[in-house]
């Protein structure tokens, strides 16, 4: 009966002896359908990353956030505007985010594993970033106290640290993301391609804000101006925590 039915399924769905000798002794249920010989030959299709596209990758990813208004950013067209020292500025915050994302490259199958709950708290807690450094720049534009013309720089590097390394968004943009990007990418060139990438986006931005400020410094460099640009920027901060706040909700 078993050769008989087996017999019958062969011109259906047309199966040869050695399938034909799976159904006889072990039942239609758990028949595995084994390759055929134009199958056996087909090569595995792999998909595999161009190095050019990946460089791009990691500049696009890199200058996603030059074009966003954050505390660093706001911290280095300040510090280019008020003369402050702003290719320190610049180099520390440049320093910071090539540190982080060199960690979240070469890390990235293990940060990218713990990027679940991280991109679920980091949002909040860049809330809460963005409303302290609101308060912090509208308190100095309410300061009657006038500013150093040349600050010492130490005292420039630890208030810049201080605003890239305390801010929450920064770990979002220079390492989770980069790590979620990284994780695909097996080959070591690769990884290293991406990080140029990021290295080289990395670089427009904090310089082009350094000198991009010093255009403005004609137009707003008097202690009033300068009160004028912190109070913007303060209340520029409360709007994108609220806006940030309302989409957080909203996902929820």
């Amino acid at each position: 009966m078993a050769s008989q039915n087996s017999a019958a399924i062969i011109p259906e769905r047309g199966w040869n002896a050695r399938q034909l000798h799976v159904v006889g002794l072990f039942g239609k249920k758990r028949v595995r359908r084994l390759p055929r010989p134009c199958e056996a030959r087909r090569p595995a299709m792999t998909t595999q990353r161009e190095p050019l596209s990946v460089l791009q990758l990691g500049l696009a990813l890199g200058l996603a956030s030059m074009l966003s208004v954050g505390p660093n950013n706001l911290m280095m067209l300040r510090a280019a505007i008020g003369r402050t020292r702003p290719v320190m500025v610049a180099a520390t915050v440049w320093a910071s985010y090539n540190t982080l994302a060199a960690v979240g490259v070469w890390l990235g199958a293990e940060i990218s594993e713990q990027s679940a709950w991280l991109t679920a708290v980091l949002p909040w807690l860049g809330v809460v970033a963005l409303l302290y450094f609101a308060t912090a720049s509208l308190r100095k534009a309410l300061s009657r106290a006038v500013p150093a013309d040349h600050p010492a720089e130490s005292a420039r590097i630890a208030a810049s640290l201080r605003t890239v390394w305390l801010n929450p968004l920064t770990y979002l943009e220079r390492l989770i993301m980069p790590s979620v990007f990284a994780a695909d990418l097996e080959d070591p060139t690769l990884r290293l391609l991406f990080f140029f990438g990021l290295a080289g986006a990395s670089t427009m931005n904090c310089f082009s804000y350094a000198l991009g400020g010093r255009l403005l410094a004609g137009v707003i460099r008097s202690p009033r101006g300068l009160r004028i640009f912190d109070c913007a920027a303060g209340l520029l901060l409360i709007c994108l925590a609220g806006a940030g706040a309302l989409t957080l909700l909203g996902r929820n």
